[in-house]
C-alpha cells in the first residue's frame, strides 16, 4: 500500500504527530514527503494525501485521534467538501 510502511506503521506515525499538535496539512505533507523519498509519485498536498489520512483514521483509529480538535476540524471539512461534490 505505501512504500516501505504498512498502514499500521503509517497510522502510528500520524497518530504521534497528531498527539503532538501538528496540523493535518503538515501531517499530510510529511506522509507525502516520506513517499516521495521512496519514489512515490505524489509530491504535493493533494487529494491523495487527504484521502489517505482520512482512510487511515477510519480504519485504524480507536476514536482517540479522531477526537483531537484539529483532526475533528479536518474530518468535518472533508465531509463538507465531499457533500458539495
Amino acid at each position: 500500500m505505501y512504500p516501505g510502511m504498512t498502514p499500521e506503521q503509517l497510522f502510528l506515525a500520524l497518530s504521534e504527530a497528531a498527539r503532538l499538535g501538528q496540523k493535518p496539512r503538515n501531517i499530510i505533507r510529511s506522509i507525502l514527503k516520506c513517499g516521495e523519498k521512496n519514489d512515490h509519485a505524489t509530491r504535493s498536498y493533494s487529494r491523495h494525501g487527504k484521502t489517505l489520512l482520512k482512510w487511515l483514521i477510519e480504519n485504524y483509529d480507536d476514536g482517540e485521534i479522531s477526537q483531537l480538535p484539529k483532526i475533528q476540524e479536518f474530518l468535518q471539512n472533508e465531509k463538507g467538501n465531499n457533500d458539495a461534490q
